[in-house]
């Protein structure tokens, strides 16, 4: 079984995930070719049992106090985590998309929700004569150090984006779930089918968001989560509804795959780094979950280490889909 880690094991094993060197000869000037994960925290002492905790009667929290959407209050540490969750899915995915897609000169491609812009960044080294578009409502991506071929703007895509009819050959849209509520992000599906070419593609990655193999720690977050969720109309269901979205919005050739994603030293090196990943979303999703488990600082810190060994223990891991379909071509 693993144990929490300590100052002295914070070595992130992103390292090991760098697919290759970035190519900074694309580049307007240099950029670092290794993402790292942020660090996690020593383990404090605690005073009640991993039992005790689950078990505990649920309390009750204002949920008018609650934001709207998930904001992070750590914003730094979250784009950090966005960086190393875009290796971590392209590992598992063996690529950056999934859809049949031929880029070419001159095409032009939209990442919606781009966070700190690595998904655009990576794919406008590798795709050179291909334009990318990076659009999210903070602006954490970069303003210089970029491929030419890249750009980002700020933009609540809640809002309605600003591009005419037909204008993009393929748009990618990844972990936005949690941002909207489901009403929205049917709507969304239907403003990204409005500014897709007819004959382009969309494409949209969220996460099952349940562990495969749970143990009583892990059930615990996920029925917290669940429960927030819900309070914020937010599609807890989305991987069983996503074919139907698109099908509404009267895309063609629709395909659904779904990849499983090990957590834990017991999956290698995509386990450890996942895990990792895994538990720094819980450490920013502290201020939501905490309430709903009504347990103190040290113990949510228990919680965290006990469930790095319960994946161990229950060979834990978590599915991701991706979801794509075609524009028609114009009648």
């Amino acid at each position: 079984m693993g144990n929490c880690l300590t100052k002295e094991q914070e070595t992130s094993s992103a390292v090991k995930l760098c697919l290759s060197d970035v190519n900074s000869t694309n580049y307007t000037s240099a950029v670092p070719s290794v993402i790292t994960i942020a660090k996690a925290s020593t383990t404090p002492p605690y005073s009640k049992t991993v039992e005790d905790i689950v078990t505990c009667s649920e309390v009750q929290y204002n949920k008018k106090k609650e934001p709207r959407t998930l904001k992070f209050y750590h914003a730094n540490e979250e784009q950090d985590r966005l960086q190393n969750q875009h290796w971590i899915v392209k590992v598992t995915w063996g690529g950056n998309f999934s859809a049949p897609v031929f880029l070419q000169k001159n095409s032009r491609v939209l990442d919606v929700g781009c966070g700190p812009g690595t998904w655009v960044l990576d794919m406008a080294t590798e795709y050179v004569a291909t334009k990318f578009t990076g659009v999210d409502s903070d602006a954490h991506f970069p303003k210089f150090v970029k491929p030419r071929n890249a750009s980002f703007i700020q933009l609540n895509v809640l809002e309605g984006l600003p591009w005419e009819e037909n204008h993009f050959d393929f748009v990618y849209q990844r972990m936005l779930f949690a941002s909207c509520t489901q009403t929205q992000y049917r709507e969304q599906i239907r403003e990204l089918v409005r500014i897709v070419k007819s004959g382009g593609w969309i494409e949209i990655m969220e996460p099952d968001l349940e562990y495969n193999n749970s143990g009583p720690v892990g059930k615990l977050f996920i029925d917290c989560a669940f429960k927030i969720l819900k309070s914020k109309k937010v599609d807890i269901k989305i991987s069983a509804n996503i074919t139907s979205w698109f099908e509404s919005a009267d895309l063609v050739d629709i395909k659904y795959l779904q990849k499983m994603t090990p957590l834990g030293k017991w999956g290698g090196t995509l386990g450890e780094t996942a895990l990792e990943d895994n538990i720094n979303f819980l450490k920013l999703m502290k201020p939501f979950l905490q309430p709903e488990m009504g347990v103190s600082d040290a113990e949510y810190e228990r919680l965290l280490c006990s469930l790095i060994q319960e994946v161990e223990e229950y060979h834990s891991s978590l599915n991701t889909f991706r979801c794509y379909g075609k524009k028609p071509a114009a009648e």
